[in-house]
């Protein structure tokens, strides 16, 4: 899944944790130690809360099917 900026993947993990579901969040020393990705765990919960997110790099596998 995929989100626009850092600031609305600190909002996914927040809200992640507010349903005490387990995470992992991952930071980039290179880049100020910036959020770049978080994994949840699967399941019912964590697939509605993210059923309305893009998925990750969608455009570049459309791109590779042409």
């Amino acid at each position: 899944m995929s989100v626009e900026n850092e600031e609305q993947l600190f909002l996914c993990l927040e809200k992640f944790k507010h349903y005490n579901l387990k995470t992992t969040a991952f930071r980039e020393p290179d880049i100020d130690n910036q959020l770049t990705a978080v994994a949840v765990e699967p399941g019912p919960r964590t697939k509605k809360l993210t059923s309305r997110l893009p998925l990750a790099l969608k455009e570049i596998s459309h791109d590779q099917n042409k």
